[in-house]
């Protein structure tokens, strides 16, 4: 003799037997939980998403068309930042975004 005994909440319902209902499962699934916390939590999401942006230009930096770090044009020595050189260029003339992207 199986009896079955339901147990009701707000989010769905589940059986003694352990199984969940629909609604309950898919608001208990890993992806929402993670989206509810971060609509709650959006410094955090915002700090992740920089973090990930950070860590893609770090490994692939020739995605983001920079010059060669190495490369010397000695004719722009101590450029301040501009749209050729967003943080400028050093003694050398070499560009110091591409120097600071493939550090």
């Amino acid at each position: 003799m199986a009896s079955s005994v339901q147990l009701s909440s707000g989010t769905g319902s589940a059986t003694a037997s352990g199984t969940m209902g629909q609604d309950a499962a898919a608001a208990a699934s890993p992806t929402v939980v993670w989206g509810q916390r971060a609509r709650k939590n959006w410094p955090a999401l915002l700090a992740v998403l920089f973090l990930l942006a950070v860590a893609v230009i770090a490994f692939v930096p020739s995605l983001f068309g920079v010059a060669d770090p190495l490369a010397t044009t000695p004719r722009d020595a101590f450029l301040p930042p501009s749209r050729a050189y967003p943080f400028g260029t050093d003694d050398l003339g070499r560009d110091l975004l591409s120097r600071t992207i493939y550090g």
